[in-house]
């Protein structure tokens, strides 16, 4: 397995309504921090007023595709592959990195979301015992260290994969 650096970037900020949004967060966190006991003054109300109006506007619908962009930059060995979109990464290695690409992406969006990294999360994880044992292990540690547990079903029963997970769970028929 060569080296993997992923980005992912937003272009939320080119929403029509997102300066509006801003701004009103701005006001906002000046009135709470400034006024507890007083109700919002002129600025707070402008700000909301015309971010309900902006919202009624535009309607917000927003396509994740369109507004997320990645890029994945891969070495393998001496060749330097790159990839900014799902068919790309599909053909960048085996499905056992593409695995480990996703994932990653996946876990560092939720982890923006996550405000604290003390909860732990459960995924279901499928057709684990498809990806090749190296990149399997490198997954377990990927989401140990994240604070993610596994859920896999496997009715192969890969032994490398057992050595290396806490818990293994048998459901004989």
């Amino acid at each position: 397995m060569g080296q993997i650096d992923i980005k992912v970037s937003s272009r939320l900020k080119t929403l029509a309504y997102f300066s509006s949004l801003e701004d009103f967060a701005k006001a906002h966190n000046r009135w709470k921090y400034q006024q507890l006991n007083e109700l919002p003054g002129d600025e707070l109300i402008s700000k909301l007023t015309n971010l309900v109006s902006l919202l009624n506007t535009h309607k917000p619908v927003i396509d994740v595709a369109k507004y997320f962009e990645f890029t994945v930059d891969y070495m393998d060995g001496e060749t330097h592959k790159m990839a900014t979109n799902d068919e790309e990464i599909a053909e960048l290695s085996s499905n056992g990195l593409t695995y480990l690409i996703i994932v990653s992406i996946y876990i560092g969006l939720i982890n923006l979301m996550r405000s604290d990294t003390n909860v732990k999360l459960a995924f279901c994880v499928d057709e684990f015992d498809k990806i090749d044992s190296e990149n399997s292990i490198l997954l377990i540690k990927l989401f140990d260290e994240q604070g993610i547990r596994i859920l896999s079903a496997q009715p192969s029963g890969n032994q490398v994969l057992a050595l290396n997970v806490n818990t293994i769970t048998c459901l004989c028929r």
